[in-house]
């Protein structure tokens, strides 16, 4: 239990150096870039980010959560699999990266007059294109240091990603507007993912764990029992924030509301960052363990997490909440009225981490089935609740997140006391 407890403790100290660090400077990068860029086009560059979230989720397939359980899991006792695994989600990530890269490229034009209504950025989502592949590859890498438990290695990817992304970003939007901002941030998904392939290499040679080109193609099976789901459940994720921000951007002051849920969303992101690290720790660590004292660890390990989101979770969102006008006025004049969607956006995130350790039991149980029809039940909340407060503009789709996270924790309730019964 001890060796277990310095585990999680080693992962989380790391990760809250490096992860909370390169959060805290992805904030203050936000706040930059909407100063230079104004309200109504830091709304486009957010609408312009869930859409490549989209395409970059399904180029992803859902292969950085494998490589993290498969990597945990056979590491050890049986590291020719695990090579076979991570080069499986490599061929696969790559092939559809490329694939899906060009469809953007080729579909801009469409997308921009018919999806976003702003014809003048189907050349910004050529560029974009490049994001997708370079963010779907850098999930795997990202996912099978994490399942390697190299938390240190992983923490400097998200420093150098971060940094990175600030300087180029930044230097992009003063030279080239939203087009230059695209460019640098590309550019810093190039050096990132270029950084954490070098890392990963020494790592796996650490660890024994070498690549076997002959042996990737019979692991499959992994694609449709665990990949496919997880693709799934992240999709309908990034769909449903896609689709909120297609919903308002339609309506009156549209493009200016997306930019205040954006700004708002960007605070959400990083309040949840440091609590999701620590469950993105817990699951190689459940991951791993076998034998009969198996059941007892994960039950300590769920434990600490939970403790961790209420605890860490609380004491944030009353600082956050409190700090509202002056976070959203950071932005600029334009944001400060939006404290109010900022504040229920961020309870939002509360609500979601008192639910994310039976989620990442899921993960590392391979229970991802569940997973996605339960995000179906939580996507179809939210979207029709967003619908019903389309008038309230951001403000309505933050409480039409709260509801869904309601809805969600209902379905957690019913599905715990219907496995219990059986």
């Amino acid at each position: 239990m001890k060796q277990l407890l310095m585990r999680f403790a080693k992962g989380t100290g790391w990760m809250v150096v490096g992860g909370g660090g390169a959060r805290f400077i992805g904030v203050i990068s936000s706040v930059v870039i909407a100063r230079i860029l104004g309200r109504e086009m830091f709304g486009a560059f957010g609408l312009i980010q869930s859409t490549i979230g989209v395409f970059q989720t399904v180029a992803g397939f859902g292969l950085g959560m494998t490589t993290t359980k498969h990597l945990a899991e056979y590491r050890r006792n049986d590291p020719a699999r695990a090579a076979s695994v991570l080069m499986l989600c490599y061929v696969v990530v790559t092939a559809l990266g490329v694939g899906i890269a060009l469809t953007v490229v080729l579909s801009s034009s469409w997308m921009a007059d018919n999806i976003m209504a702003a014809p003048g950025l189907n050349k910004v989502l050529c560029l974009s294109a490049l994001l997708i592949v370079f963010g779907a590859i850098g999930g795997v890498q990202q996912g099978a240091l994490n399942g390697l438990e190299s938390f240190r290695e992983l923490s400097l990817v998200y420093l150098l990603g971060s940094i990175s992304s600030f300087i180029f970003g930044v230097a992009g939007c003063i030279w080239g507007h939203l087009e230059g901002l695209i460019l640098g941030v590309a550019l810093s998904s190039l050096i990132t993912v270029l950084y954490s392939g070098y890392v990963l290499r020494r790592q796996l040679h650490m660890h024994g764990v070498h690549s076997i080109l002959a042996d990737w193609f019979r692991e499959r099976k992994v694609l449709l029992a665990y990949s496919f789901p997880s693709l799934l459940s992240y999709l309908l994720v990034v769909l449903v924030q896609w689709g909120s921000n297609l919903i308002i951007v339609h309506s009156q002051d549209g493009y200016a509301e997306v930019a205040i849920l954006n700004a708002a969303t960007q605070w959400k992101s990083a309040y949840l960052f440091l609590p999701l690290l620590v469950g993105q720790i817990a699951v190689p660590i459940m991951a791993a363990h076998g034998g009969r004292t198996s059941a007892v660890e994960v039950k300590h390990t769920l434990r600490w997490m939970g403790m961790f989101n209420i605890w860490v979770g609380g004491a944030l969102l009353g600082i956050l909440c409190v700090s509202s006008p002056w976070l959203m006025g950071a932005y600029g004049n334009g944001f400060r009225h939006g404290w109010m969607t900022f504040v229920v956006l961020q309870v939002s995130a509360f609500i979601q981490l008192l639910q994310a350790p039976t989620v990442k039991l899921w993960e590392a149980s391979g229970r991802m089935w569940t997973n996605f029809l339960m995000n179906i039940l939580w996507a179809i909340s939210v979207l029709y609740f967003a619908k019903c407060w389309v008038a309230l503009g951001a403000l309505g789709i933050a409480l039409a997140n709260i509801e869904g996270l309601l809805v969600f924790g209902l379905g957690l309730v019913l599905s715990r006391r219907m496995r219990n019964e059986g």
